[in-house]
């Protein structure tokens, strides 16, 4: 650690310790953390106390909560892509066209494959599209999950700004 100064008188001397006292209240478990850095005020003893580990666990809980609403924003866009009504209903409208090509008397063995083969392709695309659509909606429930979650444990943090 550099550039630190004792917050109480200014001074730039100072002497890293260990917990100088018996801590018996609600602060004993935060003096005894092995992350915890205490340094003494080398001009009036004043302690000032480090704890970059907490530091690094919180940057750690908001970097993966930004991750987690950077991916349900790109999953959210393929879900609407995928359920756009009109994707649907376009391919419905497709298959419903082509079966009713397929009833016409008068088309040859050759044309009446290449629709069934044509139907075929537009029902196995709906049934994908019909899946990745479920497949969506739960990467995006677990993900919003995850982000209450997130919420929550950012939520014991407390941030004082001042």
């Amino acid at each position: 650690m550099k550039d630190i100064i004792c917050t109480n008188c200014g001074c730039k001397k100072l002497l890293k310790t260990a917990t100088p006292f018996g801590v018996h209240d609600q602060y004993a478990k935060f003096v005894e953390n092995p992350t915890l850095k205490i340094y003494a005020c080398l001009k009036c003893g004043h302690l000032e106390f480090f704890d970059t580990y907490a530091i690094d666990a919180y940057k750690q809980r908001t970097s993966n909560k930004s991750t987690i609403i950077a991916e349900l924003q790109r999953l959210n866009k393929q879900y609407e892509a995928v359920n756009y009504p009109t994707a649907i209903a376009k391919i419905q409208e497709e298959i419903r066209h082509t079966e009713h090509k397929l009833t016409d008397l008068d088309i040859t063995i050759r044309q009446q494959q290449k629709l069934q083969e044509k139907l075929n392709e537009l029902k196995e695309n709906l049934v994908r599209l019909r899946k990745e659509e479920y497949n969506l909606k739960d990467q995006i429930a677990k993900l919003d999950k995850k982000l209450r979650e997130a919420n929550i444990e950012l939520s014991k943090d407390e941030v004082i700004e001042g």
